[in-house]
Order: C-alpha cells, then sequence, then structure tokens
C-alpha cells in the first residue's frame, strides 16, 4: 500500500495491522517521516515500511504501484490537485480512498479564514478545496467506481474500487 501524506503512519500502520503486506508512505514534512521510521521499528514492522520525504508527484516516478492508495486530508493541501489525483490513481492497482474537504461555501469560507490569518502570519502553507465533481470524474476516468462516500460537515472520505477488480 501507499500511504501519501501520510503524517506519523497512523493509516498506514492500520492497514498493516488489518493484513496489508507493505507500507509505503510518502509525506512532505520531514519531522513526520522520522517519527513514522521510529513507530515502525516500535511495531516491529520496519522490514515492512519504508518511508520517503517529498511531494509524492515528484517521487512518483520512483514508486512502485500497489493494491492499495490512500490520501488523508492531502488533497486540500496540495494546490495541483489535478497532478496529485492523476499520479496517484495511477499507483492504485485495486482501490483507492481519499479524505478531502466538501466543496461547500462553509468550507471554502474556513479555508479562505485560514489562508488569511497564515497569510498574516507569514506562513507559505495554503489550504485548498478542490472540485469535488472533477476529483470524482478524474478517478472514474482512470477506470475507478466509488464503493464507499460518507460525508461529515466538512470532510468527505470516498474508496473506490477498480473497474473489473473483485
Amino acid at each position: 500500500m501507499i500511504d501519501i501524506g501520510g503524517g506519523v503512519g497512523v493509516v498506514g500502520f492500520e492497514l498493516l495491522a488489518a493484513g496489508a503486506g507493505r507500507l509505503t508512505g510518502v509525506e512532505a514534512a520531514r519531522a513526520y517521516v522520522a517519527v513514522a521510521r521510529h513507530e515502525a521499528r516500535r511495531r516491529g514492522v520496519e522490514e515492512r515500511a519504508t518511508f520517503h520525504h517529498g511531494d509524492f508527484v515528484a517521487l512518483a516516478n520512483e514508486l512502485e504501484a500497489a493494491d492499495i492508495v490512500t490520501l488523508d486530508r492531502v488533497v486540500c493541501c496540495y494546490g495541483d490537485w489535478a497532478a496529485l489525483v492523476d499520479r496517484s490513481v495511477a499507483h492504485a492497482r485495486r482501490i483507492y480512498g481519499l479524505v478531502y474537504p466538501n466543496d461547500r461555501w462553509w468550507t471554502r469560507a474556513a479555508i479562505w479564514m485560514g489562508n488569511l490569518s497564515l497569510r498574516f502570519s507569514r506562513q507559505s502553507y495554503r489550504g485548498y478545496v478542490h472540485p469535488e465533481g472533477a476529483i470524482d470524474a478524474r478517478i472514474r476516468d482512470a477506470g475507478f467506481e466509488r464503493r464507499l462516500h460518507h460525508r461529515g460537515w466538512l470532510w468527505q472520505t470516498a474508496v473506490y474500487q477498480r473497474t473489473g477488480v473483485s
């Protein structure tokens, strides 16, 4: 499995515990990668877990495809959502799951306010609310069918399965 923007590895470690064979984590924050590697050693799964520091879109050519690809609250942190979705869905052989913001006025307002605050404090990070219909269409165009969709107040979770794969 590939966990993109996996932070300290929570989703990946849970999927390893549930039976996934290998975990490849890709994370832009160096400190999170260090914590994930430490946690892999602590859990005794370091031989089944590999962590890469960097931008998944830039690293994608170096990574092998996996049965499962996850993006938990990553799409909201990436300006070029189309490149992120295209490169990540191309690495998914069977299952593709993501958690990303609902494209609603209140979510856009909350992100705008957060970005304004970040701008005033001279932080470079920005959050994004991308067009959920376009995200869904891109994933489906790559040969996936949505199998699960849950919409919360701010976040939505979607799990897709490659068509023709059981």
